[in-house]
């Protein structure tokens, strides 16, 4: 089962800022055509699937 962590949580674990996180999933998202994490996280499961 796995763990569902928030942005300040993953940028902790990363040890960068929350605000660079953000940026980073923003252009990201830009990158794929998204709109929501909800279909960036879709597409990321899709793209491994083989």
């Amino acid at each position: 089962m796995s763990t569902v962590l928030g942005a300040y949580q993953v940028a902790a674990e990363l040890n960068v800022a929350q605000r660079t996180l953000e940026l980073h999933r923003q252009k990201v998202m830009q990158k794929m055509q998204v709109s929501n994490i909800a279909e960036l996280a879709y597409l990321m499961g899709k793209s491994s699937e083989y």
